[in-house]
């Protein structure tokens, strides 16, 4: 499953931090749910086009409820909160948000 996020804008304002703090929610994930979630790829602030996406690999059906992915600008604010409570990993194990250039 492919989630546009175009509404969020994975922009250029990007910040590190956000990744971290996506790598951190998936190791606070609550007991009792998959502790086999894993960030597998990410792209952030290309040259050019925004081509941005992450991709979370995890075994098939595993539930996403308690991770979320955070946009924060240069400044540090927290610009977007993505929550993917609802979702899940799909049957080839990646679950992708992208942006819609990408």
């Amino acid at each position: 499953m492919i989630l546009s996020i175009r509404r969020f804008s994975l922009s250029r304002m990007v910040l590190m931090g956000a990744i971290l703090i996506l790598i951190l929610a998936l190791n606070t994930i609550p007991s009792g749910a998959s502790s086999h979630l894993s960030l597998n790829e990410i792209v952030v602030s290309t040259t050019g086009s925004d081509r941005e996406f992450f991709e979370i690999a995890g075994a098939s059906g595993d539930s996403l409820d308690g991770v979320f992915f955070l946009e924060v600008t240069s400044g540090g604010a927290i610009d977007t909160v993505l929550d993917l409570s609802g979702e899940a990993i799909p049957a080839d194990g990646y679950w992708l948000a992208a942006s819609p250039e990408a």
